[in-house]
């Protein structure tokens, strides 16, 4: 943080922690078993989000070489391993999380209305072997029953030798894919309207799925809910430790501050100006949400500019 005023982050209950993941749930061959959702947890997270929080994790307050498995709300899927902290690439400086052979990461929710944007910036290297990949999921219920609503693929095609694409994403229940861009953190970005219970995501700023719904998928049985229960970070026994995540986030569309409330105090002032700068350079979802498109850029900071001129109209 930039000296100054206290600075507080954008809205009340941020969390600190992040996701991704690989090899689907399901019967498909990359897919993720289905005979986990028989795991029944009997004990409640401790480090749980608290319903309808706003939560975002950077990696950049962990230990560099550890895991992050009850630390930040995060722990294991039943079974599954942790990932490391690295810092060899990162979005924001300084860290990012590698998923290492079969690691399973969970963040859980208590999300059950309104309108939710999850990004998280991704890094596949060229030199990644190939049948690498990694997997971000997101369930609607998690614990004693589980029902996916999304999962993306980042893989090659030597997981799915159908697939026109040597390197590609993949949204795997509605099968639509673009191509992998590599040796570049790239945003992967879903916004969750469980209030219509529909879900669209865009990669790099292309789109990739759209109007799925969030209650219903081809791999879990039977009709799920509106909710959002937990983000997975799930990767196969095979992946090589060399595929990054940063700067994850699920916030809730609407629930940030006007130009003149990132501070705590009720003045429009340049303390205000100077909450929003500090936000601003560390890619908070808060700063970058100043403008209509999905990225962190110029055009954030002028639109915050303006709003601050007027005084928050």
């Amino acid at each position: 943080m930039k000296s100054g005023k206290l600075i507080v982050m954008c809205a009340a209950g941020f969390a600190v922690a992040c996701p991704l993941a690989l090899a689907g749930p399901g019967d498909k061959a990359t897919g993720k078993p289905t005979n986990r959702s028989a795991i029944h947890h009997t004990l409640p997270n401790p480090f749980a989000n608290p319903e309808q929080a706003n939560f975002t994790d950077n990696f950049d307050s962990y230990v560099v070489g550890r895991g992050i498995a009850g630390l930040g709300g995060w722990e294991l899927w039943p079974g599954g391993l942790d990932g490391v902290i690295d810092d060899t690439q990162s979005f924001s400086p300084a860290n990012s999380l590698v998923l290492l052979p079969s690691t399973d990461l969970v963040q859980r929710f208590t999300i059950t209305s309104g309108v939710w944007e999850f990004t998280i910036q991704t890094y596949m290297p060229s030199s990644a072997p190939a049948g690498e990949g990694l997997y971000l999921i997101m369930l609607n219920q998690y614990g004693a029953l589980n029902n996916w609503s999304m999962q993306v693929a980042l893989n090659d095609m030597w997981t799915n030798p159908t697939q026109p694409l040597p390197w590609m994403i993949e949204s795997q229940f509605d099968g639509a894919i673009l191509p992998l861009i590599l040796d570049q953190w790239v945003e992967f970005r879903a916004v969750i309207d469980l209030d219509n219970d529909t879900w669209d995501s865009w990669y790099g700023g292309t789109p990739l799925s759209t109007g799925l719904i969030w209650t219903n998928n081809s791999f879990a049985g039977g009709p799920g809910i509106p909710e959002i229960a937990a983000l997975d970070l799930y990767s196969a026994a095979f992946v090589n430790p060399e595929m990054y995540l940063d700067s994850v986030s699920l916030i809730q569309l609407g629930a940030c501050p006007c130009a003149c409330d990132f501070d705590p105090d009720p003045l429009c002032d340049i303390f205000d100006f100077l909450a929003f700068q500090n936000l601003f350079v560390v890619n908070d979802p808060c700063a970058c949400h100043m403008d209509p498109d999905p990225l962190c850029d110029i055009f954030d900071f002028l639109a915050f500019q303006n709003e601050f001129v007027l005084g928050c109209p």
